[in-house]
């Protein structure tokens, strides 16, 4: 099911609170899919597709526009009937079944205004796939998060940035004081940033061009700041290209702990980081992300550079540990 992602006063959430939920999400594509598998998916759905939502028979555009979604997906080829329901508790809902059939349901008010029935059709097939593909999570939240995630990085969730939008007016007071109002849209289970860092991260790993997808304002923004911190994750140690601040400081850390380790006088220091850990027992290793799957890696601390190869998205990574 899918709906919007507002705090309880009516404005939207921001930021990064469900970070940890979206890299375990990535990190579970990769190992169910497999790396040969997420490759087939490194050209995104065009936009040219999506523009047939706009022809006059509004029914027949939608289904070609899900059929569409679908066949991105590599979904089984089968019928697919979308229809509107003026009682529906969300935005949209799919039936899951092991038919190749799919039953998507939009609610009503879609009919009047269907700027963001893409996005809620990249959701809902979204879940068929993953339902097909067997992947999960327990919990219902991080699901929907899994969802979310995995239209993004699989190219089609595009369409749910797309639904962010922001508005503002201006208004003059008495005493000349500009007052702004601001107004935001957006639908989805992961904030503006969030839908932002995972395209981040999938433009990192295919060179994809986002500029022609994203058709608001609020939309590009939202991504210009989740790119960048999915740059950041490829730019921390002990990865080799961190920059000198973060190298110089891992490595008075790391010296520290060996010299606290030497000593005997662990108790009380401090080994986790916000990018990483050290792990100190007969042999120091030091515990990180790898920047293209969020896997957990961990090293040994040599004292000079050497290749590590990730086991789940088998990225080579430089690293100077």
């Amino acid at each position: 099911m899918y709906d919007t992602n507002p705090l309880p006063n009516g404005q939207i959430v921001h930021g990064y609170p469900n970070l940890k939920t979206i890299k375990k999400s990535i990190t579970a594509l990769y190992q169910h899919l497999s790396s040969q598998d997420i490759k087939k998916f490194s050209h995104g759905l065009a936009p040219d597709v999506v523009s047939i939502i706009h022809n006059t028979d509004l029914i027949m555009a939608i289904q070609r526009l899900a059929s569409a979604i679908a066949q991105h997906l590599k979904l089984p080829g089968g019928s697919i009937l979308v229809t509107f329901k003026s009682n529906l508790q969300s935005s949209g809902r799919v039936e899951l079944s092991g038919r190749d059939g799919y039953f998507v349901e939009l609610h009503s008010r879609y009919q009047h205004d269907c700027r963001d029935i893409p996005a809620i059709l990249a959701h809902e097939i979204t879940h068929v796939f993953l339902h097909r593909a067997g992947l999960g999570f327990p919990d219902t939240h991080d699901n929907e998060i899994l969802t979310d995630t995995a239209a993004v990085y699989l190219g089609v969730g595009w369409l749910c940035l797309n639904a962010y939008r922001r508005n503002e007016w201006y208004s003059e007071s008495t005493g000349g004081r500009v007052n702004v109002t601001t107004q935001e849209e957006q639908l989805g289970y992961l904030t503006p940033e969030e839908f932002g860092y995972v395209l981040g991260k999938r433009v990192l790993v295919f060179n994809e061009t986002p500029d022609k997808l994203l058709t608001s304002v609020a939309a590009h923004l939202a991504y210009k700041e989740g790119y960048r911190k999915a740059v950041l994750d490829s730019h921390q140690p002990p990865l080799r290209d961190c920059g000198l601040g973060r190298r110089s400081l891992y490595t008075w850390r790391r010296r520290y702990l060996q010299s606290a380790a030497s000593n005997g006088d662990l108790n009380g220091q401090p080994s986790q980081f916000e990018h990483y850990r050290f792990e100190v027992t007969d042999t120091m290793k030091v515990i990180f992300e790898c920047p293209v799957c969020c896997q957990q890696l961990r090293l040994p601390t040599y004292r000079r550079a050497l290749r590590a190869r990730c086991s789940v998205c088998t990225s080579e990574l430089s690293c100077r540990t």
